[in-house]
């Protein structure tokens, strides 16, 4: 199971270890090539985290017109910003991987929240194209809310567990 990041790094195992993967769920994700849109929004996003965490707080803030929860700040403000400009700079992170799609027999659940503009459309297409998955909409939830809502993910992925072989 990986989400965002972690999504696109389960595309990654499925696509040189697919004998270790008996199912994947994966939230926030697609493999294909970065878009403009979304090269557009990691250029963003690297100037934020460049001026450092409270520039990304604001941001966030500002961009989704909420509140953001002792615990969402807490997890931002665990990151290094240094490893996020680095990582998001680095030309590997719009490495494409949608090859692997035909390849992939193992069940799948793939979610993604609606109002994640840059994933969601890539993520629902990427499900659709797969021969043994299942999409998730999750309706009013961006890219970071997801995360914060557990209540809402956990269920679809306990269903889609009890419904996978187990080995």
């Amino acid at each position: 199971m990986g989400y965002s990041l972690g999504g696109w790094i389960g595309f990654g195992i499925a696509k040189v270890a697919p004998e270790r993967v008996c199912s994947l769920i994966i939230g926030g994700a697609h493999p294909y090539e970065s878009s403009v849109d979304e090269r557009a929004t990691y250029d963003s996003s690297i100037k934020r985290w460049k001026k450092g965490i409270e520039a990304v707080i604001a941001a966030y803030k500002k961009e989704n017109e909420s509140k953001i929860t002792p615990e969402m700040k807490a997890e931002l403000t665990s990151n290094d910003p240094k490893g996020i400009v680095a990582l998001m700079s680095s030309e590997d992170f719009s490495l494409n991987l949608e090859d692997v799609l035909p390849t992939m027999k193992m069940p799948c659940l793939v979610y993604a929240g609606e109002a994640d503009t840059i994933f969601y459309f890539n993520a629902e297409k990427c499900a659709r194209s797969l021969r043994n998955a299942t999409f998730v909409s999750l309706p009013g939830l961006g890219h970071r809310e997801v995360c914060a809502r557990a209540d809402i993910v956990l269920p679809h992925v306990t269903e889609f567990l009890r419904s996978v072989k187990q080995l």
